[in-house]
Order: C-alpha cells, then structure tokens, then sequence
C-alpha cells in the first residue's frame, strides 16, 4: 500500500499542477470556458484522498503519512475558499500544494531507495524531514501573509489618499489591484497554514520542547481562526473591502509575532 500511495501523491502533484498551468493558458488566451483543467485538479485531489487512505494504513510510515495528510488539508482548504471567490484565476491557488505534493513523494521515493527501515522517522541532515516539510509550509505561509499584509497596508493608505481633495500623494497601483492581491495572498497563505498545522503534529512527536500550548502553535491557531472568519464573511459578502485590508494586516501582525516567539523560545 505504500508504493501505491506514493504514485497516488506523485501523480497527484502533476496533475495539479498541470491544472494550473492550463488555467494561466487559458487565461492567457482569454478561454474562460474550457473545463480541462478542472478535470486534472479534481482528479489530482482526488488522488491525494486515495493516497491519504492507504497512508493511514501504514503505521510503519509515519513521516510519510503526516506529510500526505499536510499536503491533502492544504488541497482542500485551497479548494474551499478558493470556490467562494469570483475570481477566474483561482485555479493557481493550488499550484504550491501541487509542488509540495511531489516533494513528499520525492522524500518518499529517498526512504525506498535508500533502504531504511520504515519504522523510524527519516532524517535529512540529521532533522526528521517531518520537521522540514512543517517548516517549509509554515515558511511559505509566513511570505504569503506577509505579502497579504502589504498589499492590505498599500490599500488602506491608497483610499485615504483618494478620500483627500488635494494635495501630492504617493503613485500607488488602483484599488481593484491591491484588493486582489490581499485576497488571493491570504487564501494562499490560509492553505499553507493549514499544511504548517498539520504538519505541525507530526513533528511535535520529534520535538520534546513544544506542545499544543507553545505560543508558536497558539499564535498559529488563531492566525487560522482569523482567516477562516475572514473567508465565511467574505462569502456572505458581509465583509467591505477595508476590512479585508485590515484583516490581512492583523494577520501579518500575528505571523510575526508567531515568527518572534519560536526565536524567543528557541534562543531566549
């Protein structure tokens, strides 16, 4: 079962990102009928579930497991916020799940070439690659929050300037710009978060010095909570722009304070 559900991940990576690429051709070419893409995507998340199954019946694969189940939270948080969005280039949203797809086959096809046995966690380096896939995700989802954060910030201060009769003002991109950066940022961000947390488990098991009450994973968690609010009243168009804008600032502002207190924690 586990040769199986690594071709399941691997498959599932190319074929998710073929549908991105496929998207940006048509979006290129002004196509916004053609379904091919929505075909490999469902297809793709369809192996990540079916790969997830037989992982969970592997108990000697752990690392492998918790990866998969990372990669196959962010898919599905991807797919459901992206489908609340009117935005017809919500189909790239998942080409860095797509990427770190093939990157945990690739760290699985490591442990079948290499030999190891499969009971304990692989390392890289010496570290548990668990731990290096939790702090890639958490890492991608820091950079896109924090653009999330800037293009909030950048929008804010384009309405005020705006609201103002006269005098200079900064030569800032328009409106509609910025609110579709901040939004497509945070959903990013929302669905690497959510492979971070999972992944997350998985290497609390490795770390003897952090738990579910650690200020990281507290912080983390309420990031979460944050954009998940964010998106349920963003799909019930109960939530204006400027408070989109200054969600995702709140937001930045919580991804580095996260950032800050595992330095704190792990160098005093």
């Amino acid at each position: 079962m586990y040769h199986a559900a690594l071709a399941a991940c691997a498959l599932a990576g190319v074929l998710t990102i073929a549908a991105a690429v496929l998207r940006w051709r048509l979006l290129l070419i002004g196509d916004v009928r053609a379904r091919t893409w929505q075909i490999c995507l469902w297809s793709g998340f369809a192996l990540l579930s079916l790969g997830l199954v037989l992982g969970l019946h592997q108990t000697g694969h752990r690392d492998f497991t918790y990866a998969l189940l990372a990669v196959w939270a962010a898919a599905a948080a991807a797919l459901f916020v992206g489908g609340q969005l009117a935005a017809p280039s919500r189909g790239l949203l998942l080409l860095p799940v797509g990427g770190m797809a093939l990157l945990v086959a690739m760290g699985g096809a490591f442990r079948l070439g290499a030999g190891l046995d499969p009971t304990p966690l692989v390392k890289v380096g010496g570290m548990p690659w668990i731990v290096l896939v939790h702090a890639a995700f958490t890492a991608l989802a820091q950079a896109a929050l924090l653009l999330a954060g800037a293009g909030g910030g950048l929008y804010l201060l384009a309405e005020r300037q705006l609201k103002r009769s006269a005098g200079p003002g900064l030569r800032l991109p328009a409106l509609p710009t910025l609110e579709r950066l901040t939004e497509r940022s945070l959903i990013i961000g929302a669905a690497l978060l959510t492979g971070g947390l999972a992944t997350g488990g998985g290497a609390m098991q490795v770390a003897k010095d952090f738990d579910l009450g650690h200020p990281t994973a507290v912080l983390g968690l309420t990031n979460l909570g944050l954009l998940v609010l964010v998106f349920a009243l963003r799909a019930g168009h109960r939530l204006v722009r400027r408070r989109l804008a200054a969600a995702a600032l709140v937001s930045m502002i919580i991804s580095a304070a996260t950032v800050f207190s595992l330095l704190v924690s792990r160098h005093g």
